[in-house]
């Protein structure tokens, strides 16, 4: 005897609407596995190793952070360095040409002028912002480091036929006011006057999980208030009036050596600097190998055979393409086609 089937045609309707229904899930999770070459679940098919790759994202995005970091601070770093070096190459320029015209006369007016102007230069170059922060304010970025410069060119007025002794006070007095031979820069006049920025120390970064630089060089320097001071010295051709050529000469010398003794200290801080750039590049090359080395770990845990998946792909849709030309064939019978 015949056993009849007592399965309805809604019921095989819904059953066959399910089996679609799974085999298009299974399909977009083929799909989106070959386009991005992960699995889609990744804790449901890797189990605890799951732990282990979810590890190895989070040092990723810690490094990644310290790499967008280091990118900026090695740009800081590297405009820090070039503004320096226009100082450096501008002040030798200017001592060049005043031993030769600093003698008297107009030539003494000619190497104030220029002495102003280099004053007004060199405040606008330390003024360089990066990033929206002060790069040579210390730790207050948010502040301009050099204030107005104006009043340098008339710092220094000697009295007409000025002694030796008159001048060697005065000399004493810019050493003071510039806070140089071992004077309190915190309490100087320079900072009072010129300075804007953090007399507590200069910026610090940290470079790695493990290192923290600091790093730059702020305005209150001493190798910039001695480039001012000697600047400062010839601003003003008051000194041109000297009650002898020698006390004139001793003035000139001074100015010189403070310009010279600016312009090496400068030099260190440009090899600071350099020393500073390395340690960022170093740092950074590090994060980027460890960063492929993570990566790699995770492609190792979530990656799925790309052979595999596009095999899957490929039987799911054929197996949905049949599933799609049965159920069309079946709405198409009708008892009507028979009778």
């Amino acid at each position: 005897m015949t056993a009849l089937s007592t399965l309805s045609t809604l019921q095989r309707s819904l059953a066959m609407r399910d089996a679609v229904t799974r085999t298009d899930h299974a399909l977009q999770k083929a799909q989106q596995e070959l386009t991005t070459g992960l699995r889609q679940d990744v804790y449901a098919e890797t189990g605890f190793r799951a732990a282990q790759s979810l590890d190895m994202r989070n040092r990723m995005e810690r490094i990644d952070s310290f790499a967008v970091n280091n990118q900026l601070l090695a740009g800081k770093i590297s405009v820090m360095s070039e503004q320096l070096g226009q100082i450096r190459t501008s002040v030798q320029g200017f001592l060049a040409n005043a031993l030769s015209l600093a003698g008297g006369g107009e030539g003494a007016a000619a190497v104030a002028r220029e002495a102003g102007a280099l004053i007004s230069a060199i405040s606008t170059q330390l003024n360089t912002a990066y990033a929206g922060e002060f790069l040579f304010s210390g730790m207050s970025t948010a502040s301009a480091p050099v204030k107005d410069t104006s009043t340098l060119t008339q710092l220094s007025v000697l009295p007409d036929g000025a002694t030796g002794a008159q001048m060697q006070a005065e000399m004493d007095r810019l050493n003071a006011w510039f806070a140089l031979g071992g004077g309190d820069i915190t309490r100087s006049d320079y900072v009072g006057t010129i300075y804007g920025g953090s007399t507590e120390g200069l910026q610090s970064a940290q470079i790695d999980e493990y290192s923290r630089m600091e790093y730059g060089v702020s305005a209150n320097d001493e190798a910039i208030r001695q480039i001012f001071k000697g600047l400062t010295m010839f601003a003003n051709a008051s000194y041109d009036g000297a009650a002898s050529a020698d006390d004139r000469a001793a003035w000139i010398e001074e100015a010189m050596s403070s310009l010279s003794a600016g312009v090496s200290a400068i030099q260190n801080r440009e090899a600071g600097l350099g020393n500073q750039q390395s340690l960022v590049e170093g740092a950074s090359l590090r994060q980027k190998n460890l960063s492929t080395i993570y990566n790699n770990r995770v492609v190792e845990i979530e990656g799925v055979d790309g052979y595999e998946a596009a095999t899957r792909f490929e039987q799911l849709s054929a197996q949905l393409e049949a599933s799609y030309k049965v159920t069309v064939r079946l709405q198409s019978l009708s008892l009507l086609n028979f009778l």
